[in-house]
């Protein structure tokens, strides 16, 4: 009767926040995506958007089989940031301030 309303979320409707079930997207990029497209081993570690609208993403690689370790930068016209609930990438793709 006297209750307290700390934080309330108001519904957007589709479109609200960009969000995919993880199945649905690893089907709809594996089902289209040319075969070699995909590389593993990768580790995000940072990316910044250019001037131009492309975002620059850095990555640690490691192959432990062939004892290789390096860094690598590529640049991309689309990040989905797919890692899951403790997500590296979605600081970068947010543009709230996380408290």
């Amino acid at each position: 009767k006297h209750g307290h309303i700390f934080f309330q979320e108001d519904s957007e409707g589709e479109g609200g926040r960009p969000e995919i079930d993880r199945g649905e997207l690893c089907d709809l990029i594996q089902n289209k995506i040319e075969p070699g497209r995909i590389h593993y081993g990768y580790e995000f570690e940072s990316m910044e958007t250019l001037e131009d609208g492309h975002v620059k993403v850095n990555f640690n690689y490691s192959d432990d089989f062939n004892h290789i370790e390096q860094q690598e930068t590529e640049v991309f016209d689309l990040v989905i940031g797919s890692d899951g609930a403790f997500s590296k990438v979605r600081p970068f793709l947010a543009y709230t301030e996380l408290i």
